[in-house]
């Protein structure tokens, strides 16, 4: 049985007939493989002669990815509605099972094809659009009727599933019930953490401590955020203007930010503004897995000030490395940090002083860091793996049940 994804991340498609993405790796679809014979990943694909260095192939044995219209934004999106509907009753046969990667636009798109004929559907909730949409986060003028639009869809898309995957345990699910199977599964990838992260992990912050003590940067406190700048999701203005505080108070901070996007320039302004430029690296994009644990491990604290998240992957990835993270009191961050590690959002001045009270007291990092490593080993594959092999196998009974009843002759 073929499985059709539909996701909401942008690929490239170079001449080859290649497939290319900054997210969704080929290892990412390869998962669904474990219970369906071929995926279908339905996105918009955009033909370039070359990918972005540090874009990864998605399509492979067994994958494929489905071109459908290409658009960036609401404006471009309501464009090519006519365009999009027809390539998404061209995506799918009848007989195919059906995952929707909640997003802002396709699922609910589709999902209005399968409620016609009551064809069944799994959904993987990864995002709330009550906090996307959320005052701060985005600026448009229709902010206010896209959110109500949007949380408004996802709840009937939930309410109709045959299946529904969380990468929250309980926020997500209280927010947007299901009618059928419910499981919290993360989407995040991570191996099998109590194997990697002490041997592994743990001496590749110590090997970069150990550099960064021979440059003489002993005395310095290194805090790093990853995420992307296309938008302010994840608060690293906060973020610059609360090591600004803390640099006032004589505390020496250094800040890594990782990612790339339309608002850096504002971003690297609003660091010259606070007086902190020399102290805020921006990397820019970083691909690969090993790149980023390499960040990870040459920082002291991870922080994540955002306004909005549903789990956030590299929360976890730094958590599993043994890093002290402080996180923003939204989505699924307080499923994972104790309540002295969680700060309001949008608040600069609890988190440089919540930021200031962590970096000065290393007995307190050292105790956070082990804690963390425990927790984020419910998310290994190990853990995960059994929940998601439920989640397929439901949704692909209850399509084999359908697909019976509505057999031709």
């Amino acid at each position: 049985m073929q499985l059709v994804v539909t996701s909401e991340i942008r690929f490239c498609r170079k001449p080859d007939g290649s497939i290319w993405g900054l997210a969704g790796p080929y290892n990412f679809w390869a998962r669904y493989l474990d219970v369906f014979d071929r995926v279908r990943v339905v996105a918009r694909v955009l033909d370039q002669a070359e990918a972005d260095p540090s874009a990864q192939r998605a399509d492979g044995s067994g994958v494929e990815v489905y071109g459908i219209p290409y658009y960036v934004g609401p404006t471009e999106y309501i464009l090519r509605l006519c365009a999009l509907w027809r390539s998404l009753g061209k995506a799918m046969a009848q007989s195919d099972a059906v995952i929707f990667r909640i997003g802002l636009q396709l699922a609910p798109l589709m999902a209005r094809k399968l409620w016609r004929t009551g064809h069944p559907y799994g959904v993987e909730v990864v995002g709330d659009p009550n906090g996307v949409f959320a005052r701060g986060v985005i600026r448009h003028p229709l902010r206010p009727l896209m959110r109500w639009w949007f949380v408004r869809e996802q709840r009937a898309l939930c309410a109709r599933a045959c299946a529904a995957s969380y990468v929250t345990e309980r926020t997500l699910q209280r927010l947007y019930p299901t009618g059928g199977l419910e499981v919290a599964i993360s989407d995040v990838l991570l191996p099998n953490v109590m194997e990697w992260a002490i041997p592994s992990a743990m001496n590749l912050r110590l090997r970069e401590h150990s550099r960064r003590r021979e440059v003489h940067e002993a005395d310095t406190i290194t805090v790093a955020s990853i995420g992307s700048m296309d938008q302010l999701y994840k608060g690293f203005d906060v973020l610059i203007k609360a090591i600004a505080l803390c640099q006032r108070d004589g505390l020496p901070l250094r800040l890594t930010l990782v990612g790339d996007g339309r608002y850096r320039s504002r971003l690297e302004e609003l660091a010259s503004r606070c007086g902190v430029a020399a102290l805020v690296t921006f990397t820019g994009h970083v691909g690969s897995s090993e790149d980023v644990r390499r960040v990870l491990g040459s920082a002291d604290l991870f922080v994540l000030a955002s306004r909005t998240e549903g789990l956030p992957r590299v929360l976890l990835e730094a958590m599993a490395l043994g890093l002290p993270c402080l996180g923003s009191e939204v989505g699924g961050i307080p499923e994972l940090l104790p309540t002295e590690c969680l700060v309001p959002r949008d608040d600069h001045i609890t988190l440089a002083a919540t930021l200031h009270a962590l970096a000065t007291n290393p007995a307190e990092q050292e105790r956070l860091g082990k804690a963390n490593i425990v927790t984020a080993a419910r998310f290994c594959e190990d853990a995960i793996g059994p929940r998601r092999l439920e989640f397929y196998k439901a949704v692909r009974q209850a399509t084999e049940k359908w697909n019976a009843q509505h057999a031709h002759p």
